[in-house]
């Protein structure tokens, strides 16, 4: 089970206020309840996250091991539940179930939770007909989808209310395939009347009801919610079983339904009211239970009389949310028969004590604005009298005897009564004949009140299965009237159900028919409102419903817009007067409902953050899984290279960047990673050179970003693995904004999709290259300066090895596994340092060795298996072709003896290299490709970074190997020779361009140099790698790296130079001699070949420069320069061969170095 994350933003007080008498303990043998009493204040209005506390986290503990602190064994729970408001308090109560053996404990602490508090902004969740129907819809994760998007909201913006409407639990198995299975197959209706329930069958049937509970409160992602969000419930029919209630009057009397009404009864008020069994409802067996006495609580308002077929006083529901707001949650259940919901008594008692409330409220500092109504079924809903009818009539007896005779339609005839299935559910409904006149004098009754104390009042309603919007009005009377001051304005929020499966889309279409301006009485119009409209991601799809009802699962939340609030931007939010105003019930009547439906403010980030004292309610809707399903498999485009062309080796190019795999099954499960029903839209993001990226976008409209390596990324599973736990170490260990990973998987081959891959959050922002050209310099140096920040948090993190870092599972940790911050060494179970990702240790071919990749525990280990792994890769792997410098007869050509002879050098004095200053030494974690693309802003604020992305490939290296200015700043010329800012440049007798060439030139070598002077204050250690890689030492650690590509060359020109330097390297000893001993013919040599791959890179310096945008940088170009670059090189090729070759021999020479096709 999962359950709330810690939050420690606040101290809390908790103490034993009290402790009261409270039964834990059924009657069902090794089965008992333990209950938790609390007291808790609502939440700030900044709507911070549940607080935990040091009670409620023992109980969570103990609950994660299914044991309590009395060796109990926990079944379920804890379940947290709303009480009521006392003052600035709120009371709750914890359930949780327990096995035990010995004595019962009597009474459980109260704990009162101290926390300053001012009035608060409400924000609740309204939801219904949680459960599936049978096994087999259980077994669908898919309805489950709405709930786990319950927790990810619950995450960023705590609940403080759940609101059932009734339907919380599903119990019709109980005679579908439970206990009363036999007793409802018995085919005499007259026999099925007079069953009786023998001992053995009750103890069944109440076994059931409690293992039917625990089994649905234990199923995640629900039994998470129930523990994180405190609920508040009334029950409906489905909590009992089918239409209890509405069936005929012998049908409810038989003793089967007595029995099943009780235990529903007893389980509801046990499990969703958190209390005790009553005498009424747990007479059933011979022996007695144990039975508390009764303990009055304000919030409930007990029916005058017992209920007809259930023996117990229905208990609805008077309590405060918040401060501006009360709620009445009517039990409609208890006293239902087919005639009547509520006696009229009851609603008497209801509405005084509302009055009373409301009264109460307006006496104190604290009025009430809103009162919010909830009833199971709704009360503005259109009514299906004429179907009622036709079943009823002879039509339906019709279809019944046929039923009976031929055994078809036989699901549509229900087995209590005989009668068509659907009768009772029309029954149930305030509009149909029976209860019309009942629903007339509520809303009547509820007018009053609005009248009188000035409120609004909005209903809350479920049971149909759809989400729709209903109203009550004045009626227009040829004028509109002013809807702030229409006492008579009431809402009805329709919204079922959350897991239940909706009806068809004919059903929707049925309604939206049956619906029309209806007059309620000779003052009040009704009817739903056309909230819904077309998909906002497609505006030529039609929604699958109607503009009324929209069948889909589906819950509700509601937040008050508080007058604490600061306001919410509405920038960018327009209201259409298009149909406003219209004398048309079904169309917007006040401001707040023009453009009501997904393009609302309402339905925004702006949710909830206006000042008006308003309510924004939020109707999130499950997609059909079949409504959006595309086979994103079917289109190639996702799975090739589609960024460009490759001018060098092409064939071999694209072969490694392109990857096929399972997108439909990537898609899924990126959308269950994040509790969404179903992925509806891919966009893939042009090209890297490494990976496939694409944006998932979700029904809900939230967006998630999917990572796939393509082969050419790294060793298979370690590359993913490391950039996973990277990210997440650099958000926790090293404070940087990176994205949040939702689901991940290193082994591609056994996993369904077929790949790695990495889900992850979307960015929040825009890439800095989005902005960087229009900001201002003020705004440019915050970013350098941010950045100056970040790195110094990087700086202050340093490694016990170098290599990479992994998850400890992930990898096999080596001894002594640490990471040091600020001086102080840190052993994290969490994370182990790894096999090396960086690029140099895959590139070319690498990814394929056999051999050595860390971690390593010295410096000294890891250089020189840098210069072993470039020995086996010129040994068994074929020679990259050479664009960064051109080759030939009369220029250099590299070879494989050259490579071994530097290499062997290189290995010689490498710890003669390496520098004595260990700050620049020390193992470090760095982001090495800090270009525009990497780092996002904010584009409101873009000083401000809100995100680095692309952690493939970081590794933790000496501080001296790890790129010390970020690309983005975008300075390419020579490296400044202090620090001193450059001279203004001489504009006069420049053209345009050209001056606004030499401006941009000097702004941007300023700005480097300041960003190097800011090194230097802020950080010393980074500054000092910046001297050391002016070094030769340095020059010749660095081209042993891509020795394999290229390098020899100039790595033995520098070695020949340092022969003269050799004893000033802080760590060769004074009586060590430099251990080359080079003849004249080897330096004459080596100065050779240096000077022919100088102008080798001079000859690429120039050709790029003639070329401009034509180059193909790494021998990439994009598609529609390709051609153009393809005769650009052709040029260029024939200028050389033409001026630099002399025989067919250098022809033949130079076209077999020649890298480009």
């Amino acid at each position: 089970m999962a359950f709330p994350q810690k939050d420690r933003d606040r101290s809390i007080d908790s103490v034993v206020h009290s402790t009261v008498p409270y039964p834990n303990r059924h009657h069902v043998p090794s089965s008992d309840s333990v209950y938790g009493r609390t007291q808790r204040p609502p939440h700030d209005s900044d709507r911070s996250r549940t607080q935990e506390f040091s009670p409620y986290e023992t109980m969570l503990k103990y609950a994660r091991s299914n044991i309590d602190p009395d060796n109990r064994e926990v079944v379920c729970g804890p379940l947290l539940n709303y009480r009521h408001m006392e003052e600035d308090r709120w009371n709750g109560s914890i359930l949780i179930v327990t096995k035990q053996k010995g004595e019962i404990p009597r009474s459980s602490p109260t704990l009162l939770l101290r926390r300053s508090i001012d009035e608060v902004q409400l924000l609740e969740i309204r939801h219904k007909c949680d459960d599936g129907v049978n096994g087999k819809q259980r077994k669908e994760n898919g309805n489950l989808s709405l709930w786990k998007d319950v927790l990810r909201r619950h995450d960023e913006a705590p609940f403080h209310v759940m609101i059932g409407g009734g339907d919380q639990i599903y119990n019709d198995e109980i005679y579908q395939s439970g206990p009363l299975l036999e007793w409802t197959k018995i085919e005499d209706s007259r026999e099925r009347l007079r069953y009786q329930c023998s001992r053995e069958l009750q103890q069944a049937c109440d076994d059931w009801y409690l293992a039917n509970y625990i089994r649905w409160y234990n199923t995640e992602p629900f039994a998470s919610a129930l523990c994180q969000i405190p609920s508040l419930n009334i029950w409906d029919d489905h909590d009992i079983i089918n239409g209890f209630g509405s069936y005929a009057r012998e049908t409810m009397e038989c003793p089967v339904f007595q029995t099943i009404g009780a235990l529903a009864h007893k389980y509801y008020m046990l499990f969703q009211h958190h209390l005790p069994p009553t005498k009424s409802n747990s007479h059933i067996h011979d022996h007695e239970p144990y039975i508390a006495d009764p303990r009055p609580e304000p919030q409930y308002v007990l029916g005058t009389e017992l209920g007809p077929y259930i023996a117990a006083h229905s208990h609805s529901i008077f309590t405060r949310l918040g401060a501006r707001m009360t709620f009445l949650g009517v039990d409609a259940r208890t006293e239902r028969t087919r005639e009547r919901t509520n006696y009229p008594e009851t609603y008497d008692r209801l509405l005084s004590r509302v009055h009373e409330g409301l009264d109460a409220a307006a006496r104190s500092d604290r009025p009430i604005r809103h009162l919010i109504l909830l009833f199971g079924i709704p009360l503005a809903y259109p009514p299906l009298t004429w179907l009622e009818t036709a079943f009823e009539g002879s039509a339906g007896r019709s279809f019944q005897r046929l039923s009976l005779k031929l055994a078809i339609g036989e699901n549509a005839i229900n087995r209590f009564d005989g009668a068509i299935e659907l009768l009772d559910d029309l029954n149930d409904h305030y509009t149909s004949t029976s209860h019309q006149d009942e629903r007339r004098y509520l809303i009547e009754r509820f007018q009053s009140i609005c009248a009188a104390h000035s409120v609004r009042a909005t209903i809350l309603s479920g049971d149909v299965h759809l989400a729709a919007v209903g109203r009550f009005f004045t009626k227009h009377k040829g004028h509109i009237p002013e809807i702030e001051a229409d006492f008579r304005f009431m809402t009805n929020i329709i919204s079922s159900a959350i897991v239940n499966q909706p009806p068809p889309e004919a059903v929707a279409k049925l309604i939206s028919h049956a619906d029309k301006i209806r007059e309620l009485n000779a003052e009040t119009e009704e009817t739903l409102f056309r909230i819904f409209r077309e998909d906002s991601r497609d505006s030529k799809r039609e929604p699958k419903g109607t503009a009324v009802a929209m069948p889909r699962r589906n819950f509700t939340i509601i937040t008050e817009n508080s007058p604490n609030n600061r306001g919410r931007d509405t920038h960018g939010f327009k209201l259409s007067l298009r149909q406003f105003l219209a004398k048309h019930g079904h169309r917007p009547l006040h401001l707040a409902e023009a453009n009501a439906g997904i393009r609302h403010i309402a339905a925004s980030e702006q949710h909830g953050k206006g000042n008006d004292g308003s309510l924004d309610c939020l109707i999130i809707m499950d997609l059909q899984l079949n409504e959006f399903r595309t086979d994103w498999n079917s289109n190639d485009e996702f799975f090739k290279f589609t960024r460009g062309r490759f001018i060098v080796d092409e064939a071999e190019n694209v072969r490694k960047r392109q990857i096929r795999f399972d997108l439909n099954r990537l898609a899924s499960v990126a959308a269950d990673s994040i509790g969404a029903a179903q992925c509806i839209s891919i966009k893939k993001y042009p090209d890297g050179m490494s990976n496939k990226v694409f944006l998932m976008t979700m029904g809900d409209g939230r967006e998630v970003v999917a990572k796939v390596p393509n082969p050419n990324a790294g060793v298979p599973h370690f590359t993913t693995a490391s950039e996973v736990a990277t990210m997440d170490f650099a958000r926790k260990v090293l404070n940087t904004p990176v994205p949040c990973v939702y689901a991940w998987n290193s082994q591609g081959k056994s996993h369904p999709v077929g790949a790695e891959f990495i889900i992850m959050d979307k960015t929040k922002g825009v890439p800095l290259s989005h902005v960087w050209d229009t900001m201002k310099l003020p705004q440019k140096l915050q970013v350098i300066l941010a950045m100056a920040r970040l790195q110094k948090q990087w700086l202050s993190v340093s490694f016990s090895y170098y290599g990479s870092l992994y998850y400890a599972r992930d990898v096999q940790p080596p001894a002594d596994n640490h990471y040091v911050k600020d001086g102080k060494a840190v052993r994290d179970s969490e994370f182990a340092i790894g096999p090396a990702t960086g690029r140099d240790w895959f590139d070319a071919g690498r990814s394929d060795l056999d051999i050595e990749r860390g971690p390593w525990a010295s410096l000294t280990q890891y250089l020189q298996a840098i210069g072993t792994r470039e020995r086996k890769a010129i040994q068994s792997l074929k020679a990259p072709k050479q664009i960064a410098l051109f080759c030939g007869p009369k220029l250099y050509r590299p070879n494989t003896e050259k490579k071994n002879t530097a290499l062997g050098w290189y290995q010689q004095v490498v710890n003669a290299l390496i520098p004595k200053d260990t700050a620049i030494t020390r193992p470090l974690l760095w982001h090495d490709d800090l270009h525009d693309d990497n780092v996002f802003v904010d584009p409101d604020n873009p000083e401000k970074i809100t995100g680095i992305i692309d952690w493939q490939s970081s590794h933790i290296s000496p501080l001296f190997n790890h790129h010390p200015d970020p690309a983005f700043i975008g300075w390419d010329g020579l490296e400044p020779e202090t620090l001193d800012l450059a001279p203004r440049p001489k504009l006069s007798g420049l053209s345009p361009e050209e001056r606004s060439a030499a401006i941009h030139e000097y702004t941007v070598q300023n700005m480097f140099i300041g960003w190097r002077k800011l090194m230097h204050a802020k950080n010393p250690d980074l500054y000092r790698v910046v001297d050391f890689r002016k070094t030769a030492a340095f020059g010749l650690i660095f081209l042993a790296h891509r020795m394999f590509e290229y390098g020899e060359a100039h790595f033995q020109s520098l070695l020949v130079d340092l022969k003269d330097t050799w004893a000033d390297l802080p760590a060769v000893p004074s009586d060590v001699p430099f251990p080359f001993d080079f003849s004249e013919a080897d330096v004459e040599r080596i100065k050779r070949d240096s000077d022919a791959a100088v102008a080798g890179t001079e000859l690429v310096a120039a050709v790029k420069e003639t070329m401009g945008d034509l180059w193909p940088d790494k021998g990439f170009v994009k598609h529609e320069q390709y051609y153009a670059c393809k005769a650009a090189l052709d040029e260029v090729k024939g200028q050389i061969l033409e001026q630099l070759a002399e025989t067919d021999e250098e022809r033949a020479e130079y076209e077999r170095y020649w890298p480009f096709e």
